[in-house]
């Protein structure tokens, strides 16, 4: 899982940081990186190596450099280990944001743990198995449509329409349109007497 950290945008205006080569200012940014993976510290150079992809030589002379400049901060002990130069100031975590979200995302929560969402003034609990419940009967729940093109059911659903609604239903390019089933309600004996009429002829 990827971590943050904060990076200062003050960089662009750090000149120790700026006049640094471009694979200087990329292998720091990239210790960055490591050492927000490992607590603020950075691990050994063996390791450091490996990760940089670069022979322990150059890993060693880098950090040096990086002390001089003072962008490290080299701490006792054996071996010796480094960690970016007041990591600790510039990652500080602000406790009350983390304590305030903690304390509303409690208050969003039933008692069984759910997240809840505020409607109208009422807290209505919200599962992931219920939002996918309403999710499907909302898709059941649209009713598939065809295109008719033939005249007579055109002519019937048209009828239909002026009954219902006052006025025939539209065209599209093809001279057709799109309704829930080849014929309007109500209208199957027309079907079948059209149905008889052209079997008889």
């Amino acid at each position: 899982m990827s971590r943050w950290f904060k990076f200062p945008d003050d960089t662009i205006n750090d000149p120790t940081l700026q006049r640094l080569p471009g694979e200087k200012f990329k292998a720091w940014v990239n210790l960055l990186c490591i050492a927000s993976k490992h607590s603020g510290a950075l691990p050994p150079v063996t390791d450091l190596a490996f990760l940089l992809r670069l022979g322990e030589d150059k890993i060693a002379a880098l950090l040096d450099e990086f002390v001089d400049k003072g962008l490290l901060d080299a701490i006792e002990g054996e071996p010796m280990s480094y960690a970016p130069h007041d990591w600790k100031a510039r990652q500080y975590a602000d406790g009350t944001a983390a304590e305030r979200a903690k304390r509303h995302r409690d208050k969003k929560r039933d008692g069984n743990g759910r997240v809840t969402r505020d409607e109208r003034g009422a807290t209505v609990a919200v599962t992931a198995l219920e939002q996918n419940r309403r999710e499907k009967n909302r898709a059941a729940a649209v009713t598939p449509l065809i295109e008719v093109t033939d005249e007579d059911s055109l002519a019937a659903w048209d009828a239909y329409g002026c009954d219902t609604q006052g006025k025939p239903f539209p065209r599209n390019r093809r001279g057709g349109w799109c309704f829930p089933s080849k014929w309007p309600p109500g209208h199957q004996a027309e079907v079948h007497a059209i149905a008889v009429s052209r079997g008889g002829a």
